[in-house]
């Protein structure tokens, strides 16, 4: 099995972070429900807080932050672009939401598994954005 480092470690979990972004931006306008309205702003206010610790943890361990490959980035929106044409309610947001949460979460811990867990505090944080997640999805289910 691979080994990724502590540096690719933070980035991703910053990517992560930075992906679920662009999704709530991307649906959040779309909305219809304030109590889902609600619970997605609040899953955005925590997913900047992990982006900036994990941007702070990287810097502070001399980590050159990476942003979103660019074909990724578009490629994201493109999906996203043409699934929002295809949402008829709250319920069709919050079945992708939960799947780009749960996709998070399977990679996250993929790569967690991949790193060589040198450092407890990047450990520590990448279990804490798999919690964060794991708690997304069962907040959104009320929702399905």
């Amino acid at each position: 099995m691979a080994t990724i480092n502590e540096t690719q470690l933070l980035n991703y979990i910053r990517q992560n972070a930075e992906a679920a972004l662009n999704g709530i931006d991307m649906v959040e306008n779309s909305i219809k429900g304030c109590d889902l309205k609600n619970t997605i702003a609040a899953q955005k206010t925590e997913y900047n807080n992990l982006y900036s610790e994990a941007d702070a943890l990287l810097r502070r361990k001399n980590g050159t932050p990476e942003n979103m490959p660019v074909m990724a980035k578009v490629s994201s929106q493109v999906v996203g672009t043409v699934k929002k044409m295809t949402y008829r309610n709250d319920t069709d947001i919050t079945d992708t939401m939960i799947n780009g949460t749960t996709m998070g979460i399977t990679k996250l811990t993929k790569h967690l598994h991949e790193y060589d867990g040198s450092d407890k505090e990047t450990v520590d944080l990448a279990n804490k954005v798999i919690t964060f997640e794991e708690d997304c999805v069962e907040k959104l289910k009320p929702f399905l």
